[in-house]
């Protein structure tokens, strides 16, 4: 609609001719010609629709004229010597009425002109947009991450852990840790020192385990993985192995024997209740902490005491 708003009164003039080979003006004839750049007292004035037409294409072009005239509609594109001396291309569009050809012409270059300003248009509203999504994604992504360690933080990782139990039919893990002695290396080695060794737990975390389990930081030195597709408890038992070992290494290169990990996790067959398996693995891992820490424990719920620790009044250190 722009665009022949754009036309009309501009590049746009319509005609009306005899609907034969011989394609007589019935009128207009001077508006027509002011159209085309001449004067429109121009004699002597054209008595047809190919007196103007470029001479070089006349031919092939009234033997198209003629083919779509008997089918009664017209469209092609004409070659028009225009009145400075020029060659200009106009569409001609018509509509055969009884012995009456009614059509229009529309300068080609201006409808290019206009719909390259058109797509140049749609090309920026494209960036834009693009744009837009990017950013728009950007921080969908800072939404989901814990700043200091680029992980999935607490809600973003009960929301994505919920979601995977509620859809899954198959076996996966829930795996709490904690870190053993986090208090004295901020008191001892500073708190820069402390968001080190949190950052560093937490790419140590996600080497160890696939990139589409999900990995989080639910508290300051907590971490919780929800691995998928567990085939067996064995596999479970040497991830968390190799956590515990990991932050053995790190204890090493701090030079603090008292720092380290406490690991508890639940084997879930059923895919059960987010909040359940949580309860129980934190539960766990606070066991082992209590117990000298730096160690890990893994259990089924199929086990009792998996059960013993559903029933249990205080099945967590956490408050829900």
């Amino acid at each position: 609609m722009r665009i022949i708003n754009e036309l009309y009164g501009r590049d746009f003039i319509t005609y009306e001719c005899s609907a034969d080979e011989e394609t007589s003006f019935t009128g207009n004839v001077g508006k027509i010609m002011t159209f085309f750049g001449y004067e429109e007292t121009y004699a002597p004035q054209p008595a047809a629709l190919w007196d103007i037409v470029f001479d070089g294409e006349l031919e092939k072009r009234k033997d198209m004229f003629v083919r779509q005239l008997q089918c009664g509609e017209i469209e092609m594109f004409l070659p028009i010597v225009c009145g400075n001396g020029d060659v200009r291309w106009f569409l001609n569009r018509g509509h055969r009425h009884g012995d009456v050809l009614v059509g229009l012409f529309a300068s080609v270059g201006r409808v290019k002109e206009l719909f390259d300003q058109q797509h140049d248009r749609i090309t920026r509203y494209k960036e834009r947009l693009k744009h837009t999504e990017t950013m728009v994604s950007t921080l969908q992504v800072l939404s989901e991450q814990d700043s200091l360690t680029k992980l999935y933080n607490s809600d973003t990782t009960r929301r994505l852990c919920t979601e995977y139990l509620a859809a899954s039919h198959s076996t996966c893990a829930l795996i709490m840790l904690d870190l053993d002695g986090f208090k004295q290396v901020n008191d001892v080695l500073g708190h820069m020192e402390g968001d080190r060794v949190i950052t560093c737990v937490a790419e140590g975390i996600k080497k160890i385990f696939r990139s589409g389990d999900v990995v989080g930081r639910v508290g300051g030195d907590e971490f919780l993985v929800l691995m998928k597709d567990v085939p067996d408890v064995d596999i479970v038992k040497r991830k968390c192995s190799s956590i515990v070992e990991a932050s053995s290494k790190l204890a090493a290169e701090l030079d603090c024997e008292f720092f380290g990990c406490s690991v508890g996790a639940v084997v879930s067959v059923r895919c059960g209740d987010y909040d359940e398996l949580f309860r129980v693995a934190d539960t766990i891992m606070y066991n082992v902490k209590n117990n000298g820490g730096h160690d890990f424990k893994v259990i089924s719920d199929t086990d009792q005491e998996y059960k013993k620790l559903i029933n249990a009044k205080e099945a967590s250190h956490h408050e829900y």
